[in-house]
């Protein structure tokens, strides 16, 4: 365990939680309670705590778990109703930060827009958004509560004839509070818990609610109401009744959730004899048994069994078929059948997304997530001072929450104790640990879909007794895994990077992509050789672009690519390659979609971001929907940093490579000139590495970093250890990592 001294002034705030809803509020509620000499605050995009709970405001939204498991275990559900509507949940959430002074901790209407470790002070530099404007703040610890889904885009499939439907078209998340639809034919397009929740509380004002799924979905019934919970608070005190409340549900819903996976046929059997009872002469095989077994998706939930009661009663119905296309007065089927609509709800699923959508980088590098294991469920390997809360896919989001806080929190009163600055979950090369899918015996939609999301297909470790990652406070830089070990390192691939733009060369604007295009480039093996800063002027970038794509494998260029008169890139490099200008149609519509989600318009401003050179392919671009461009080996980026971080992250894994250059440091209390000599025949000892030295004058001390880069991941740990060796024997103090 390595103890370092503060490098840096101290940071804006201990802990920085991203999020106010449930997981926010928890942290922020332990660290009152666990550790209270740490300092925190809260960001929080909207202008409301909650998270999901203000988002959402569709007719009967509510909770798919019991209060008891989904409240927080320091704070009593105390309402009659166990399963509960959004409204009752807020107030719930709104007495709490209120009660315990958390709101004045919280910043609302505070986008995270990126987070950037800076090793060498030991805290993130994360940018801010508010109200228009940027500002970047510190934090010694980074903990993400926002969540796993795209709060600003849904999972919203593509319909054919969606402009012919003559009625209107919303999406549960973005739910129009003006939307009357008292008398109208309403159609549901899904069969998940918002779908199963949505149906029956329109059927009570709709001429008649059709839910029109693909497949069915297991459904059970329970009272909204714990008679026992209720029992309980007259009898008991308030803290205890919810106590044992709480155990009692958690235990009865694991203990029916492993009978149902060990036993499906019995549980099938079951779950289809209750929907039978439920819907009498309403029930069919096609509509309600679904062709998986129970928990291999979520089970919904329907209190007092209203949507049964609803589809029985003829004011709702289920319908289970293929889209054809959407028609003037509702929906075709492949079958022929035309469901007849006035509205159409499309409750088609979440698109999921860790983090907020920040972009995540470790001096200025992207992280590949996807190659970081998962740690205590919270944190990444080799991530330092990061925590982020993922809860538990068969039971309530609340449960792993409060556990992950708890976890944070110990944590920090560790490093407290320790007076270290980094904590940092280690794994060593040799940790022989396997890849564990967890999500593989979970057959949802949105979980089936999580591969656009590198967060999402991060390496679950199945931990062996011999081989365990251990938590250390410590100072160490990732060693970064050996990608395409059967590619000759022989063959160099390069790459060249234009950066357009009057306000670089003007010193108005800091260039930041630069090093995160190097450093990913690294990992992806293609070495970034030339850069070339050029002015909004066409001809300039014409003959930057003509230069360098013909020299290099790749092209790369940043900036331009916006919506105003001055973004010239488009145009510029289509005269580079001699082919015109058009409006990329799925550019089109994926701008139309992201605005219309947001209620504002396709201008003809905006709509310059669909123009690309004729032939060009998009490169997915999350967060702010305009795509990136790429056209022969050019690909066009975003200027902004966090933009083109996630254009980069979208190509990941699609350029041919070579080896990558993988880099590691050893930093040490030595004046440079005194061991000159020593990297030198270090060096020479193995050819295959180079050898960097950067001094440093710190505390009034003169220091030394040596970074270690090669291609090939034995021969770079080889020279590390050489080069630890000699450093000992000389008798110089020496940490891995940067000091």
């Amino acid at each position: 365990m390595n103890v370092h001294a503060p490098l840096a002034p101290a940071p804006d705030h201990d802990v920085l939680i991203v999020g106010a809803g449930i997981s926010g509020i928890s942290m922020a509620a332990h660290l009152q309670m666990l550790s209270p000499a740490t300092g925190f605050a809260i960001a929080e995009q909207r202008d409301n705590l909650g998270g999901t709970w203000d988002l959402f405001r569709y007719p009967g939204v509510r909770s798919d778990s019991d209060m008891h498991s989904l409240g927080f275990r320091f704070e009593p559900w105390i309402d009659d109703k166990s399963i509960a509507d959004g409204p009752a949940i807020l107030a719930y959430l709104n007495r709490i930060v209120d009660e315990r002074g958390i709101r004045e901790r919280i910043a609302f209407g505070t986008k995270v827009i990126a987070a950037d470790w800076h090793a060498a002070e030991a805290r993130w530099h994360v940018e801010l958004e508010q109200s228009g404007k940027r500002r970047t703040v510190t934090a010694r610890v980074l903990y993400l509560g926002s969540g796993y889904y795209d709060y600003d885009a849904p999972f919203a499939p593509t319909f054919a004839g969606r402009e012919d439907f003559a009625g209107r078209i919303v999406h549960p998340q973005f739910w129009p509070q003006d939307l009357d639809y008292a008398g109208k034919r309403v159609v549901v397009i899904g069969s998940g818990a918002t779908a199963v929740t949505i149906v029956p509380a329109m059927a009570e004002k709709a001429a008649h609610v059709t839910m029109l799924q693909r497949t069915p979905t297991w459904m059970g019934a329970r009272p909204s109401k714990d008679a026992i919970a209720n029992w309980l608070r007259k009898l008991l005190p308030r803290k205890l009744a919810y106590k044992l409340t709480r155990a009692k549900n958690i235990g009865l819903h694991a203990f029916f959730f492993k009978r149902m996976r060990a036993r499906p046929e019995k549980a099938s059997a079951f779950l289809t004899k209750q929907t039978q009872k439920a819907l009498g002469p309403a029930w069919s095989a096609k509509d309600f048994t679904p062709p998986y077994n129970p928990w291999e998706q979520r089970l919904c939930l329907v209190p007092d069994g209203d949507l049964f009661e609803a589809v029985r009663g003829g004011s709702a119905s289920v319908v289970t078929g293929t889209i054809e296309r959407f028609e003037k007065d509702g929906i075709r089927l492949t079958s022929g059948e035309l469901i007849p609509a006035d509205l159409i709800v499309t409750a088609t699923g979440l698109a999921l997304t860790m983090g907020g959508k920040i972009a995540i980088t470790l001096d200025c590098a992207p992280v590949a997530w996807n190659e970081r294991y998962f740690y205590r469920g919270c944190m990444f390997s080799n991530v330092p001072n990061l925590f982020v809360v993922f809860g538990y896919l068969n039971a309530s989001w609340t449960l792993r929450a409060d556990n992950t806080a708890e976890f944070a929190c110990r944590v920090l009163e560790l490093m407290r104790g320790k007076r270290a600055e980094v904590v940092t979950p280690v794994l060593p090369k040799d940790h022989g640990l396997v890849d564990d899918d967890v999500y593989a015996a979970f057959s949802s939609g949105y979980l089936q879909r999580r591969g656009g999301s590198t967060w999402i297909t991060s390496r679950i470790a199945a931990v062996s007794a011999t081989a365990r990652p251990t938590t250390a406070c410590s100072r160490s830089k990732t060693r970064r895994p050996a990608f395409r070990p059967d590619v000759a390192p022989e063959r160099i691939w390069t790459a060249a990077l234009v950066v357009i733009g009057d306000e670089i060369l003007s010193g108005r604007t800091h260039d930041k992509n630069i090093a995160q295009v190097a450093s990913w480039l690294q990992v992806q093996g293609i070495r970034l050789t030339e850069v070339r800063v050029v002015p909004d002027v066409e001809a300039r970038i014409v003959e930057a672009v003509n230069a360098l794509r013909t020299t290099h494998d790749y092209l790369f260029t940043t900036g331009g690519i916006g919506p105003t008169h001055d973004d010239i890139s488009v145009d510029a490099v289509a005269k580079a390659l001699g082919v015109p200008v058009v409006v990329h149609p799925e550019a089109r519509r994926i701008l139309e979609d992201y605005y219309t989600a947001r209620g504002g318009v396709l201008t003809e401003a905006r709509l310059r971001m669909a123009r690309v050179p004729e032939g060009a392919d998009l490169i997915p671009n999350r967060m702010s929907g305009a795509p990136g461009i790429k056209i022969g080996n050019v690909h066009m980026m975003a200027g902004v940093p966090h933009i083109a971080a996630q254009m980069l992250d979208a190509l990941t894994g699609t350029l041919e490579g070579g080896a990558p250059l993988l880099s590691e440091t050893l930093g040490c209390w030595v004046a440079e000139s005194e061991v000159a000599d020593l990297l030198r025949e270090v060096e020479k000892a193995h050819p295959a590495a180079q050898i960097g030295s950067y001094p440093f004058f710190r505390e009034g001390r003169t220091g030394a970093n040596f970074v270690v880069r090669s291609t090939d991941a034995d021969e770079l740990a080889s020279c590390i250890d050489t080069l630890s060796e000699a450093l000992a024997e000389a008798g110089h103090d020496f940490t891995p990592g940067v000091i």
